[in-house]
């Protein structure tokens, strides 16, 4: 499954499939006018989800690939959200067998990450609890829709309960550029993934190995 630029559109693959299937994009729960935008998707338990600019979290019905929509929300809007944390990406995430929303704050570096289960039993984000933390795992989180997470073990060369993260900084005297933190759930600190590493142009993606 993958995404347009501007989080507006969609298309996937399945194997033997000799072409992508694009999404509709009439659907009833998604007003394509609007500034609403898809952030991330994240497989979970045999179906795609999406979680939108306000929050939603939405489902792919691609049974049918003539037909295939985004038509049924399982997590309503977060209207609490926008007073309460100054949001700069959001992140879908599967990890030790549930399903997580990361929120990237702006603007503050010792208190970047807040993550939370997405409440697909109830629906409702005000039901959602808080992961303070993510015990021997850590999610890597990327700009363009590869999060996973790893149980971290001794050979991994990663830290537990860390989240790995690219984003993308930009100041008066440069152009925009990436780098690559390491935000600690325990001390709650960013600090840098290659110390005294260059800033590249292009964006980081992570990859998982499959051993």
């Amino acid at each position: 499954m993958v995404s347009t630029d501007h989080g507006g559109e969609f298309a996937f693959w399945r194997p033997k499939d000799k072409e992508w299937n694009f999404i509709s994009s009439k659907l009833d729960t998604w007003d394509w006018d609007s500034d609403r935008r898809s952030y991330d998707i994240a497989y979970y338990r045999g179906q795609f989800y999406i979680v939108d600019s306000d929050g939603r979290v939405l489902v792919f019905d691609i049974d049918d690939p003539e037909d295939a929509t985004a038509n049924k929300v399982a997590v309503s809007e977060s209207p609490t959200w926008r007073s309460r944390y100054s949001v700069n990406q959001l992140y879908l995430v599967e990890s030790g067998g549930a399903l997580l929303l990361v929120l990237r704050l702006e603007h503050t570096c010792q208190n970047g990450f807040r993550v939370f289960e997405v409440p697909l039993s109830s629906g409702n984000w005000l039901e959602a609890e808080e992961v303070k933390n993510l015990g021997n795992r850590a999610l890597f989180l990327s700009l363009r829709n590869s999060s996973f997470s790893i149980e971290v073990s001794g050979s991994s060369g990663c830290k537990a309960n860390c989240i790995y993260f690219a984003r993308h900084r930009s100041s008066k005297s440069t152009r925009t550029h990436f780098e690559l933190g390491v935000f600690s759930m325990e001390d709650r600190e960013v600090q840098p993934f290659i110390p005294n590493s260059c800033h590249v142009q292009k964006p980081y993606v992570w990859t998982q190995p499959t051993f």
